[in-house]
């Protein structure tokens, strides 16, 4: 009789870690990304199993490139744009003003110069141009000096008043003859200018003292192509969802396997149509519960 319970228990036990094996399994497959989750089925059956496994990708023909996002991938060093958010901490500010400050932070791009238009800016925040102007008197005191510019010119001059140098000659060097400095036409530039050749170089020298490409010397972060696990789209008053399954894999076995095997590859492919499911009763779950925030970002 002891005999049985024993060979139950341990029935029971091995059952149990199966399970345990199992789950673990399914949960850290639904922790993935979608690269992450292709690499690991690639490296799963890349192993030499004694068979033949064929990982197709032919439904991603139907997967629109174009809903692929750019996002910065974060990385342990502090990067850019997360310093000059830093530095907002050391003024004192209206909570707005700063909301400001980071949306345009977040809008430069890798050199540091800002792209949308201040127009674009009022638009999008609903800001008057007093709040907006503030913004900007705070962000070119940012370091390094010149981000925030639309153009070289701006950034130069922001440097230079950052510096407390304050000549209009030199200003009005910068806004239009800087193609004649790039040619070498030193005369030209002495012409227009109405200056000797000591101003001349001088004015040169500080020039050349200018950083150009304000982000230069920091890290912007690496830029890192994610495929979303769910498509989520607004027409009308509805919206509608699609999970991504296009992106996944398809396992195909080519050879006979023995049970062993199957059983594993049989795991890892419930592994996926359970993380399959799980997305599609979080997505249902979201939209029934913040629609507004769809709509909002429409």
């Amino acid at each position: 009789m002891d005999n049985k319970l024993d060979i139950v228990e341990k029935q029971k036990l091995t059952q149990s870690l199966k399970l345990s094996q199992m789950m673990k399994l399914s949960i850290n497959i639904l922790k993935m990304s979608v690269m992450d989750l292709n690499n690991f089925i690639e490296k799963e059956f890349s192993k030499d199993l004694g068979i033949s496994v064929e990982l197709n990708y032919s439904n991603q023909e139907n997967y629109d490139n174009e809903k692929e996002v750019e996002i910065n991938y974060l990385t342990d060093e502090k990067n850019f744009f997360q310093i000059l958010e830093e530095q907002l901490s050391y003024f004192k500010i209206e909570t707005k003003i700063k909301e400001i400050c980071i949306f345009i932070i977040n809008n430069l791009n890798k050199k540091g110069y800002l792209e949308l238009s201040k127009i674009e800016i009022k638009d999008i925040l609903e800001v008057s141009d007093k709040e907006l102007e503030e913004a900007f008197d705070i962000i070119h005191n940012l370091e390094p000096y010149g981000v925030g510019a639309y153009s070289l010119e701006e950034c130069l001059k922001i440097q230079l008043k950052a510096k407390k140098i304050i000549d209009e000659k030199l200003f009005l060097f910068i806004d239009n003859y800087l193609y004649f400095l790039a040619d070498k036409k030193y005369n030209l530039i002495k012409e227009k200018l109405n200056i000797n050749d000591d101003i001349l170089f001088s004015y040169i020298d500080i020039i050349k003292s200018l950083n150009p490409i304000p982000s230069r010397g920091y890290s912007v972060g690496k830029v890192k192509k994610i495929i979303p696990d769910i498509l989520v789209e607004i027409k009308g008053d509805e919206i509608f969802y699609e999970i991504n399954r296009a992106s996944i894999p398809q396992i195909n076995v080519k050879d006979k396997v023995n049970n062993k095997y199957y059983k594993k590859i049989n795991e890892i492919v419930s592994c996926i149509e359970k993380r399959f499911e799980t997305l599609d009763k979080i997505i249902k779950i979201i939209i029934s519960k913040q629609k507004k925030i769809f709509y909002k970002s429409r």
